[in-house]
């Protein structure tokens, strides 16, 4: 069984380079897509990738559907499955929900004290 990967962002380029460089590397990749505002009618060119097994879509706003996107749909029993953010936004629902999420879930883009991530937003 491969190791899973979420990839969680709003930005294509960002995704696609993430999608391939963990494709290649044998990983199996899922994608959770944050949109703002408007619902997806198309799905974004750089799920069309190969490598990606699963794709999933969220509204940015809605920091609740992002958790229970993940816990219904990412599970994977018998391992944690890694996220990876490539967004503030989605780096801080990771980490207001360390608890939640830890059991299940490997963040090595997140800061292993809680409430980290927008502590940093905060300063300027």
């Amino acid at each position: 069984m491969k190791q899973k990967v979420v990839i969680i962002g709003h930005g294509y380029l960002s995704r696609l380079a993430l999608i391939r460089s963990l494709g290649q590397a044998g990983y199996d990749v899922i994608v959770i897509v944050t949109m703002y505002g408007a619902v997806c009618t198309k799905q974004p060119l750089d799920c069309y990738s190969k490598y990606v097994s699963d794709i999933y879509y969220c509204n940015a706003k809605d920091n609740d559907g992002l958790i229970k996107i993940l816990m219904e749909y990412c599970v994977c029993k018998g391992a944690k499955v890694i996220i990876i953010p490539d967004s503030d936004w989605s780096a801080s629902i990771i980490d207001d929900n360390k608890e939640t999420l830890s059991e299940h879930f490997l963040f090595p883009c997140v800061s292993l004290k809680a409430f980290h991530i927008q502590g940093l937003m905060m300063i300027s």
